[in-house]
């Protein structure tokens, strides 16, 4: 979805998703999937753990049997730009910070691209469609980046 590789000879596909196990305990993370299969495939599969390459870049393995819910984070794809697009899904790039930002330089990184990527900033200038297409994508790109960073930050704070 996100990148194609091969693991073991095969090719496979990664895709970004949240874990959330029976403990309440939330993973987001990438997970390779087979090329011929889906997540559905790989969770009902034989082995008992799920390895997850966390946005951190840790490599974790979940017990298959402790997830309770798999909801996949479907980041649209970064908008090609003069014939090239970006592979780069990691929320800490996308908003331009470190991955360990403070809470204030992610929210400041957050408005900062907002002011130039929302498609309201220009409702009153007729603009390409292939430009408002790109406007929204970004704006989507950027939401779900700062969502991502910003919600084990609340997780923490109920804690």
């Amino acid at each position: 979805m996100f990148e194609r590789g091969t693991y073991q000879g095969r090719p496979t596909a990664t895709v970004l998703a949240e874990f959330t196990c029976n403990d309440g305990t939330v993973v987001r993370g990438r997970v390779d999937l087979p090329a011929n299969g889906g997540l559905p495939d790989l969770l009902n599969g034989n082995s008992q753990f799920l390895s997850v390459a966390t946005l951190d870049g840790e490599r974790s393995f979940l017990a298959k049997h402790a997830i309770a819910r798999v909801r996949l984070l479907d980041l649209p794809a970064q908008p090609k730009v003069g014939g090239k697009a970006a592979t780069d899904d990691n929320p800490a790039s996308i908003l331009g910070v470190a991955p360990g930002a403070t809470p204030e330089e992610i929210q400041a990184a957050y408005r900062q691209m907002m002011r130039n990527y929302h498609p309201d900033r220009f409702a009153g200038v007729e603009l390409p469609k292939e430009v408002s297409s790109y406007l929204e994508s970004m704006a989507r790109r950027i939401n779900i980046a700062f969502s991502m960073l910003e919600a084990p930050r609340e997780t923490a704070r109920a804690a």
